[in-house]
Formats: C-alpha cells, sequence, structure tokens
C-alpha cells in the first residue's frame, strides 16, 4: 500500500480511563483503511514538527473518520498534550 498524507481535524475526545482517550479525527478524503491499520500523526509543538504512529481503533465502515485510542505515557512528548491541552479542531 502507497503512504498517502491527509489532513484532518480533531473533532472529539473522549475519556475512557484516566490513562486512557479516544481521539476521532475527521478527514480531509477518505482514507481506505482496515482497523488495526495505524497511521502517523504530526503534531507541531514549539515549532517542532512531531511524528507519532497510533493504531486505528475504528471501524472501516466510515472512510472520512478515524478513531484512535491513545494511552497516556506522563514523561511522552505528545500523548500528554491530549490530556493538558485543547486538542479539538
Amino acid at each position: 500500500m502507497k503512504i498517502k498524507k491527509f489532513t484532518g481535524k480533531i473533532t472529539q475526545i473522549i475519556d475512557v480511563s484516566k490513562t486512557a482517550k479516544e481521539v476521532h479525527l475527521e478527514l480531509s478524503e477518505p482514507a481506505n483503511f482496515i482497523a488495526g491499520s495505524f497511521l502517523n500523526i504530526f503534531i507541531d509543538k514549539a515549532g517542532e514538527k512531531i511524528r507519532r504512529a497510533y493504531s486505528i481503533s475504528s471501524s472501516e465502515s466510515d472512510q472520512l473518520h478515524i478513531t484512535l485510542t491513545i494511552r497516556l505515557s506522563p514523561t511522552g512528548t505528545i500523548s500528554p498534550l491530549f490530556w493538558n491541552t485543547d486538542m479539538i479542531g
């Protein structure tokens, strides 16, 4: 499968537990994924573009919307942002 870049926005973040969140993304175009596939997320933090890979936890029935389940890594660079920053939009 060819690597393809998408733009998207976070539409919702749901608390699953103290250390896990569901992050819902709306993509600019269909992604043609299957559940369990992974994708790389690029986030700008302090002027630096940081990449993290996350597994897709949503069904492939809706190719424009993806759900990621993210676990908190307290010493991580990216995961704490989902707990401490408004990432929607």
